[in-house]
């Protein structure tokens, strides 16, 4: 019998977007799923359009809570689970109706535990852009460690969206890869943490994830002070997870991959304080210390990669000290 996949949408007021998501998901081609709906608080309508289709398709799960973040309702679906794969589906996106079908024969054929494919940006406007390529960073034809995969996506300066991880729930639930709550930007944390959990990743040339671009999106919204708060703690987690990985079974290049990966993390910041002028950030001195704290474990190019970072960023934060800003997110 063919495995079980769970699928999990957060879903917070997306009324206009819901049903094409849902529509893509129940009419897969590959029938042996579970469809969980977390319903994070919505006001709107999409309570009564997740009914709508759990009275119409067996597969389909329903969990309610109070407002709480993507997160949260993540970890919501995780814990209600029972599928061997995850596939983690936002509530404004698509997916083609062959994606889980494509990705259990990979992730079958290579005994993978992790396959990762393409995601496109869907514009307004109609237009597609592919986000991620894997074909340009990956030998698709072999198996990939965890941690090699992981090294190259620092290579490349970037990181996969978890929507783009079909991955075994056992990985999640034998190294508790549940999502930090009460931030933004938990993705950093969370596919650093994946990618290094794993023993074997597949990469594949499938444009399946359509990823919808909304103006009024969390990622798009004004409230910069809170990703500036949320990227620090995420720097801080990162470090903290560095750090345990020490006496464990991990590389120190990839050890040091992580700490790159917290030195772009402060340049996102310093370009979201340059960005408006109400912020300041107090602790910049954190990244300086840090850097003389590992910098002996970093090869030469991560050292000037990071030392790009760190004098970028103060130079921007001087330039924005400059404005004579006195409000302080930390207050």
């Amino acid at each position: 019998m063919k495995e079980k996949v769970s699928i999990i949408v957060p879903i917070y007021n997306v009324e206009l977007y819901l049903e094409e998501c849902l529509d893509s998901l129940v009419n897969q081609t590959y029938k042996n799923i579970e469809i969980i709906l977390v319903n994070d608080g919505s006001i709107d309508r999409s309570s009564e359009i997740t009914e709508f289709y759990a009275s119409r398709d067996k597969r389909i799960i329903i969990v309610n809570h109070v407002h709480k973040g993507v997160s949260y309702a993540r970890n919501e679906g995780l814990k209600k689970a029972s599928g061997k794969y995850i596939l983690f589906v936002d509530s404004d996106d698509t997916i083609l109706l062959n994606s889980v079908e494509i990705l259990c024969q990979r992730a079958n054929g290579t005994g993978a535990d992790i396959v990762i494919g393409n995601a496109l940006r869907c514009y307004p406007d109609g237009r597609q852009v592919v986000y991620f390529a894997q074909n340009e960073m990956f030998d698709l034809g072999v198996l990939w460690s965890g941690e090699s995969a992981f090294m190259k996506y620092v290579e490349y300066d970037i990181l996969p969206l978890p929507v783009l991880f079909f991955i075994q729930r056992s990985i999640i639930t034998d190294n508790q890869l549940f999502f930090h709550e009460n931030i933004v930007h938990e993705d950093e944390i969370w596919c650093v943490k994946a990618l290094l959990s794993v023993r074997k990743a597949s990469f594949v040339d499938f444009n399946y994830y359509f990823y919808r671009q909304r103006q009024n999106s969390i990622m798009n919204s004004d409230n910069k002070a809170f990703r500036v708060k949320s990227l620090f703690e995420v720097a801080k987690v990162l470090y903290q997870y560095a750090e345990e990985l020490q006496d464990k079974n991990i590389s120190k290049e990839a050890i040091a991959g992580i700490y790159v990966r917290i030195f772009w993390i402060y340049h996102s910041i310093s370009i979201l304080i340059f960005q408006d002028k109400k912020i300041t950030f107090s602790d910049s001195n954190y990244f300086s210390d840090l850097l003389l704290k590992i910098y002996s474990v970093l090869s030469y190019p991560q050292q000037r990669y990071c030392l790009n970072k760190l004098c970028v960023s103060q130079i921007l934060s001087k330039l924005n000290h400059e404005t004579h800003s006195n409000i302080s997110i930390y207050n």
